[in-house]
């Protein structure tokens, strides 16, 4: 909505860059709705390499979550800029589709109308899975409507395997289920247009959670030493946890801040690989080759046995929010 200023950063970043031998990328987060080819290709010279879009299921579903500002849908308008982007540009499209208990089977249906579009021909297209959740207070009201934890873990594993079958998902590592949330990490910021420094983007709307401003005489101090770089998940259910280096500790809005989400799935840390963990590996062992759908044992097998403990270890409940603090 702003492109002469995407223009003027991203050109004075890569003259800074370049002239430093500075590792550079870039990437963008948008609606897709004013994503047009030409935009793309302006953004691939300006050092733009990605672009992540957001779809809720198909167009009812989709529509009803996202709408134009003017009542009316989205959902024909972004796809079609999509499949105009991948055709005339070479902006990388990651699609992340949204879950909630209302769309899973719509999410299905997506997937396959993705690939009858020809999207899985595309090598620079591809989708991933993310809960929707109640992020913050004010969003309350939603909770009710979004997906438990073991819920969403189930859902995931089942549509990764779909997507993986039809080309529209690579497999390899766990995704984004790899290290500490940037937000722990001592140089990570995001810069809002007024100048504050929040650790966290999910905070950026929340004056009262910003580290600092650029312009504050104490800057240094405030970005060296704030509750968010000083955080470990050293309570007593992340120190137990089987899968804690992978997690490293989860969101860690989710802790740092967990009095500002509602309900469950936005409150609680453990990440969908604690609860789909076997699945998972089983998966990826099956793409494989190295095992079949028969090796798999509905009673031994699962990360949720039926009987005995959970094989990742005991999971945060709402009970264990007092060890975040």
């Amino acid at each position: 909505m702003n492109q002469p200023e995407i223009w003027r950063t991203a050109s004075n970043l890569l003259e800074i860059v370049d002239e430093h031998g500075i590792n550079y990328s870039s990437s963008i987060i948008t609606n897709g709705f004013l994503l047009t080819s030409e935009l793309a290709r302006q953004l691939v010279l300006h050092g733009v390499s990605d672009a992540q879009v957001t779809l809720d299921g198909m167009s009812e579903s989709h529509d009803r979550n996202r709408p134009h500002v003017s009542g009316r849908g989205s959902f024909d308008r972004i796809r079609k800029n999509i499949e105009s982007v991948l055709d005339q540009s070479k902006l990388r499209i990651v699609v992340r589709l949204s879950i909630d208990e209302h769309n899973v089977d719509d999410i299905r249906t997506l997937l396959f109308y993705l690939h009858d579009e020809g999207f899985a021909s595309k090598s620079h297209f591809s989708v991933y899975f993310a809960p929707i959740e109640a992020i913050s207070e004010k969003c309350g009201d939603y909770e009710s409507e979004t997906l438990s934890k073991v819920e969403y873990a189930n859902a995931e594993t089942t549509l990764m395997e779909l997507a993986y079958e039809l080309g529209l998902l690579r497999l390899s590592s766990f995704g984004q289920d790899r290290s500490l949330c940037q937000a722990v990490k001592p140089n990570d910021f995001v810069l809002n247009p007024d100048g504050s420094l929040h650790k966290c983007w999910d905070t950026v709307t929340i004056d009262g959670l910003r580290s600092a401003n650029i312009i504050d005489q104490n800057f240094e101090k405030a970005v060296s030493d704030n509750e968010w770089t000083s955080w470990k998940p050293n309570n007593p259910v992340c120190s137990a946890c089987k899968i804690s280096p992978i997690c490293g500790g989860g969101c860690a809005f989710k802790t740092v801040h967990s009095t500002q989400q509602a309900g469950e799935t936005a409150s609680l840390p453990c990440i969908p690989l604690k609860f789909n963990l076997a699945e998972q590996i089983f998966l990826r062992a099956k793409i494989a080759g190295i095992v079949s759908e028969e090796d798999w044992d509905d009673e031994l097998s699962p990360t949720l046995p039926r009987s005995g403990l959970q094989k990742t270890g005991r999971p945060h409940d709402m009970r264990t929010r007092e060890a975040f603090v």
